[in-house]
This record gives C-alpha cells, structure tokens and sequence, in this order.
C-alpha cells in the first residue's frame, strides 16, 4: 500500500513562475519589512486556504445566487428551476475543477524549498488520516503553487487584503462598534513613530491603490486631532487605548469635513492643506497628464495657449504636485506658487550635475 507523501521537518518544494516569484519577493519587503519568503508564504496560505475543496463548489453556488438575487431586485423575479439549479452546480463543479487545476497553465521557473509552520505541516501533512487534496489528485506543492500563482495575479489592494486580513478584520469590527463604545486606536509606525487615530473609516479600492486608515490623527506630543490617512502597510501595531484618553467617537460635522477634504485633496494627501497651483503642460505633458491616473490632480481650469503648450490650474497639496509632476520632467513647469518652482528646478539641477560626466 502507497504510504502518504511525507515533508520532513516541514520542508516543502515549491515551484513558481518567475513573475509569482517576484511579486513574493517585492510583497515581502513592502508588507513584513524584509525578505522573509518562507514566512510570507506561509501567510498567504493561511489567509486563502480552505477547509475542504467543496467549498469551491458552494462559494462559486452562492455567487451565482447572489448575482440571481441582485438582477430580481432590478424587477424581475428570479427564482431558479430544479434544472437550473443543477445547470448552477455543474458551473460551480467546473470552477473548482479550473481552481484546483490551476498551477498546471503556469510555468515552473523558479524552484523554491520553504518551511511550513507547524499549523499548516500538520493541515497538509495529517498523521491520522488522508490530505483532502488527494481525492482531487493534487499535491500539497501543486496547491500551494496555486494559491501563491492566483495570489500574485490579483491587484496590490487585493493582495493587501490577503496579507492583512485579520488586521483588516479588526479594523472593520472596530467601525463597526456604536459611537459611544468607540475608544482611541493607538498606532505604532514603521517609521518609530507612534499616532492616536479616531478612525473614521478604511478607503475603497476606487479611490486609491493601497489601504489607507482615515480619520483623525495626533501624533505625540500635539494637542489636537487632524484630518489625515496612514498606509495600512506602515502600520507595526494598533490597539484601543482606555477610555481615559478620550472618546475615538467622531462627530457627523467631522465626517462632513472629512469627506470634504478628501474631495479636495484626495486620500494619500489629506493632513496637508491645498494650495492652488499654476502649471504651463507641453503638448507630450498633456498627454501624460491624460494617461497617468495615479494619484493625479484633477484641474479646475485648463486653457491652450497660442503656442500649442496648456495653462492648467488647480488645487492640491506640495506633496502631491511633486510627487505627480516631477516624473513630467521639461514637459511641465511649475508656475507658481515659487517655492514649489523653486524646489523642482533645485531637483532637477541636483540630477543633472549627478550625470554630467
């Protein structure tokens, strides 16, 4: 009789492609603050895996429902057959089947031996009783090369939901709690730094790339509360403080100010206050204006000039004018204010006396 594959002191062979690979690599350093690819993976597995392999089936039944669901509140009245409803199934078969294949329609280009904690040796090695991957035919490296393959294909906000999902499951838990039980988060940085948080709430996947906490914030030492944001991932430690410090309920004139500032200045840039800029565009920085989405300023006025270039004004805070515009190079100039001028032909002069040979 076969006897159950084995991992020795939980060593387990991976094989990933190389984009998978890299995206390990980078996420590991942006979310733990080091290469640390064993334990990054580990992580991820924790925070995707699944109990059993149904479960693919069931998920995939019920998103098909909830779709069915949403259309009949649209006006019409959707109530699936006994056919239908195996036709469903069928579906739902067929995309565990994809999922579980999955590693299969992805190269093996680099090979990897990572150490499973002990958790998940004992979820995917059992001594008492069979893998429940084996009835499907799949091995525990073909799985996790699966879940790390899908993982690396997801947009960098998804991946943050995945890496952080207990953190973000606190956060939402927190938002969650009535007003008055609400108590100040007190927030440790990456940095050193250490802030008090009111928060308010998480951003949205439509409004910015990353997760970003929004509230208000008083850094050490301060004596008032400002409207800001922080990057979940620079975050190394939160926890509600006592109700000593206050309460970390926030006002509805304080969510309307909030709201209000986000307008204004956008998530990444809320505890600076806008400025209005004055920026002349060539017609090649137009078109990057047009086609850079990150984190751009929206203008509040754009004018033609006689000689093809584009007036463009606006409001937006230092930070964010500098981060957007100084990749434009000569295609876009800043007007005024001249401080913000100043700063950019500083910069600029700096690199090129770096290269000049």
């Amino acid at each position: 009789m076969r006897s159950n594959p084995s991992c020795p002191e939980g060593r387990q062979h991976i094989n990933l492609s190389q984009y998978a690979y890299d995206i390990v690599r980078n996420d590991s350093l942006n979310f733990l603050g080091t290469l640390n690819i064993s334990g990054f993976i580990n992580t991820i597995i924790e925070n995707s895996k699944l109990d059993t392999f149904e479960d693919l089936s069931l998920m995939e039944e019920e998103r098909i429902l909830d779709e069915l669901t949403e259309y009949s509140r649209s006006g019409s009245t959707v109530r699936p057959t006994e056919s239908e409803l195996k036709i469903i199934k069928k579906i739902a078969s067929a995309h565990r089947y994809h999922i579980l294949n999955s590693s299969n329609r992805y190269p093996k280009n680099v090979t990897l031996k990572i150490k499973l904690n002990k958790k998940l040796h004992n979820e995917l090695y059992p001594l008492t009783s069979e893998w429940y991957g084996k009835e499907y035919g799949i091995s525990q490296g073909e799985y996790i090369k699966s879940i790390i393959e899908e993982y690396a294909r997801k947009t960098y906000y998804e991946r943050e939901c995945i890496f952080f999902k207990d953190r973000l499951d606190e956060l939402y838990r927190y938002i969650s709690e009535p007003n008055d039980e609400k108590r100040i988060l007190s927030i440790s940085m990456k940095n050193g730094k250490s802030t008090f948080c009111k928060l308010y709430r998480l951003s949205e996947e439509y409004e910015t790339h990353y997760h970003y906490l929004i509230g208000l914030f008083k850094d050490e030492g301060e004596s008032e509360y400002m409207i800001a944001s922080i990057r979940l991932s620079r975050i190394i430690d939160m926890k509600p403080r006592g109700r000593s410090l206050g309460s970390g309920k926030i006002t509805q004139n304080e969510k309307k100010r909030i709201e209000d500032r986000i307008k204004e200045s956008s998530i990444p840039y809320l505890k600076a206050t806008p400025t209005e800029y004055v920026i002349r565009l060539t017609p090649m920085g137009m078109i990057m204006y047009d086609y850079n989405y990150s984190r751009r300023p929206i203008y509040d006025s754009l004018n033609e000039n006689d000689d093809g270039t584009y007036t463009m004004k606006l409001k937006a805070t230092e930070r964010q004018i500098r981060n957007y515009f100084f990749a434009f190079g000569k295609e876009a100039v800043i007007l005024s204010p001249e401080e913000t001028r100043i700063w950019m032909k500083e910069k600029y002069t700096l690199a090129k006396d770096e290269y000049i040979l």
